[in-house]
């Protein structure tokens, strides 16, 4: 792979805007490179000073006098440019490749991915219309299902749009020039909002296990506490944590993107090439600061996937133990009923779909981690390919959180079919746990007559 980056003097049509110039110096070095040769459709003159000197064809010829008809203000037709060029020329194709999404990338990202992600925002608009529906599915779990639903929602609206589009352009990775001059601004907010969605549906699932927890295995002391106050502080809590925690990855992309682009690429002769466009704006930035603010995002993000996953199968495994204990009359349960193992069944599933889909993820922090702290900062691409499956694997656990949360639920069924067929008379139950279910509560929790 070859890089330019220098300043080049165009000689034009004094109306030629920017964009203009690119193309015009892109088609030139194109050329030249691909070419092997300086005869090419534009006309140049060899190097002047440290930069090219080179001619629109349809101007006056490279050694023609630069006198009075061509630079007179009054009537002025052609003008010298000084244009700043980055440019990336590509000299095989397995350098080629690695900038070129893949035919299984363009499959996923251009049509697995939009399909996914418009299945998970119907999911999530339809369970805020049955809570705005049924008023008496307004509770706390439900409070805390509609932030976790809200953070789905931005990750679905974030994650991997930007490969999307760049997909149905022009197939270049790190390729942005279809968001023009707002590029910088529109991916540090996609990037800032995923993260952030991730972080808070990792923090919610959580606090749903604890939840569930402390309502079936301490109800006495769950039901003489303020709830409503507690959850809002909880959310509350979560979301300032996320929003705070993801401001690193915020001002690293925002600085990634803060530095010229490479305007033009020069892709390989061969065939697969002919329909990439060469006119783009690629971003690359290897700065030790970037890559030492990339190892930090990493490091969050790890460290709150660990925290999370041990919190949860830890709050599961002694809801599991409190829900297989002694009945309150004392007699011991000789087998798990019905009801307690579907209870079981799905609270595996929940935490088991979540932290599986977002296990990728994990494992590509940690690979990251390890390859910066030991120096070794190009890591291996068939590793990278990972970022792919991750992606995938965040916008699916978006998308079916709210189905696993409330499918097995009777209650948020008969509620759904409520609120889609207008059957206002029909009420739906308020309890959520029987009483037989509840294991025996300790001495002190006793009410005593």
């Amino acid at each position: 792979m070859w890089l330019y980056h220098e300043n080049v003097t165009v000689y034009a049509q004094a109306t030629t805007s920017l964009a203009q110039l690119d193309i015009l110096v892109c088609t030139f070095f194109t050329c030249v490179f691909q070419n092997h040769s300086d005869n090419c459709s534009l006309a140049y003159s060899i190097p002047q000073m440290d930069h090219l000197l080179i001619w629109d064809e349809t101007g006056p010829s490279p050694w023609a006098p630069m006198n009075e008809s061509f630079d007179v203000p009054s009537n002025e037709r052609y003008k010298l440019f000084n244009h700043s060029l980055r440019i990336f020329a590509f000299k095989n194709p397995v350098e080629a490749d690695k900038y070129v999404y893949s035919n299984t990338e363009t499959v996923l990202y251009g049509f697995v991915l939009p399909v996914l992600k418009l299945l998970g925002i119907l999911s999530i608009l339809s369970f805020f219309f049955t809570l705005c529906r049924v008023a008496s599915m307004r509770n706390i779990t439900n409070f805390y299902l509609t932030n976790l639903a809200v953070a789905d929602l931005m990750v679905l609206i974030s994650a991997a749009t930007h490969e999307q589009c760049v997909t149905l352009t022009t197939h270049t990775v790190l390729d942005i020039s279809y968001l023009g001059n707002s590029a910088q601004a529109v991916l540090t907010l996609l990037v800032y909002t995923g993260n952030v969605g991730i972080a808070s549906s990792i923090a919610f699932v959580t606090l749903l296990s604890y939840d569930r927890y402390f309502a079936i295995c301490y109800p006495f002391q769950h039901r003489n506490l303020n709830l409503k106050r507690r959850a809002i502080r909880a959310a509350v809590c979560i979301w300032f944590l996320s929003f705070s925690m993801n401001l690193t990855g915020f001002f690293y992309q925002f600085l990634v993107l803060n530095v010229p682009p490479f305007k033009c690429v020069v892709w390989p002769t061969e065939e697969k090439y002919e329909h990439l466009s060469s006119n783009v704006q690629v971003f690359v930035n290897n700065d030790a600061t970037f890559l030492t603010m990339n190892l930090v995002v990493n490091y969050v993000f790890f460290c709150v996937f660990m925290l999370s996953l041990i919190l949860t199968v830890t709050f599961n495994m002694l809801l599991i133990k409190g829900l297989h204990a002694p009945n309150p009359t004392g007699d011991q349960i000789r087998g798990p009923s019905k009801h307690l193992r579907r209870v079981t069944l799905i609270l595996g599933i929940n935490t088991a779909v979540v932290f599986v889909c977002l296990l990728p993820q994990a494992i590509v922090s940690l690979i990251v981690i390890l390859s910066q702290s030991r120096k070794e900062v190009n890591v291996n691409d068939d590793v990278m390919e990972l970022n792919l499956m991750a992606a995938c694997a965040r916008v699916m656990n978006s998308s079916i959180n709210s189905v696993i949360f409330n499918a097995g639920s009777g209650r948020y069924r008969k509620a759904f079919k409520q609120a889609f067929c207008c059957r206002k008379g029909q009420q739906v139950p308020t309890n959520n746990i029987p009483l037989q279910t509840l294991p025996r509560t300790d001495p002190a929790d006793q009410i005593r007559s």
